[in-house]
């Protein structure tokens, strides 16, 4: 629903803005996907956290819109960290995808 240059926010809590019309069905399974994928890195590192002895606050994290956890006194998101560490992860694979074709094409070149 957001136009470009409009603030909003989205379900999941995420800031909206800049963003433009979602046009087409690709366009919402991508959206769906990423918060698909924000997700399930977020039920895993949570789960794993309320097992290590931290506990759940009502706030949520102004970057991702996950469950703020505290532990030993200190309150902060669980979740950003691996957010960034898959990202990176994904990152890495895509360009080595990359280099591999790259190195393919030049091959057949010569």
């Amino acid at each position: 629903r957001s136009t470009k240059g409009s603030t909003s926010q989205t379900n999941d809590g995420q800031s909206t803005e800049g963003a433009s019309i979602i046009k087409s069905r690709s366009d919402v399974s991508y959206v769906m996907e990423d918060y698909s994928v924000r997700r399930e890195v977020a039920t895993k590192v949570l789960g794993a956290k309320m097992l290590q002895g931290y506990t759940l606050k009502e706030t949520t994290c102004d970057r991702c819109g996950m469950p703020l956890m505290e532990h030993k006194g200190k309150v902060n998101c669980v979740v950003c960290p691996a957010l960034a560490k898959k990202a990176k992860k994904t990152l890495k694979a895509q360009q080595r995808k990359e280099d591999l074709e790259r190195a393919s094409i030049d091959r057949e070149i010569r």
